[in-house]
């Protein structure tokens, strides 16, 4: 869990939203495993994810609403971000 506090400047939405990707990450790698993906696909990836969330945009502008499922995108796009950071920093970007 993130810590938060004055001394951080954490918000309480700042850490709902880290808890979020936290929580969307362990649930991706028990439905994926650990990934080992080059560069292309992670941008793949992560650009088919975007496409969901723009779906969800699209749908929340024009329906003049907020889609239920707008956060919940959001939040595997952040989640996948992650993800390719990972992989970068732990050299499992296969060439």
């Amino acid at each position: 869990m993130i810590p938060s506090g004055p001394t951080l400047g954490v918000t309480e939405s700042q850490r709902r939203g880290f808890l979020s990707v936290q929580v969307e990450r362990a649930r991706q790698d028990a439905k994926w495993g650990i990934q080992y993906h080059n560069v292309i696909e992670w941008l793949a990836i992560l650009n088919e994810e975007q496409g969901e969330l723009a779906q969800q945009c699209l749908r929340s502008h024009f329906g003049n609403v907020v889609s239920p499922e707008l956060r919940a995108e959001a939040v595997q796009v952040a989640a996948v971000a992650l993800a390719f950071i990972e992989a970068i920093d732990e050299r499992r970007i296969r060439r």
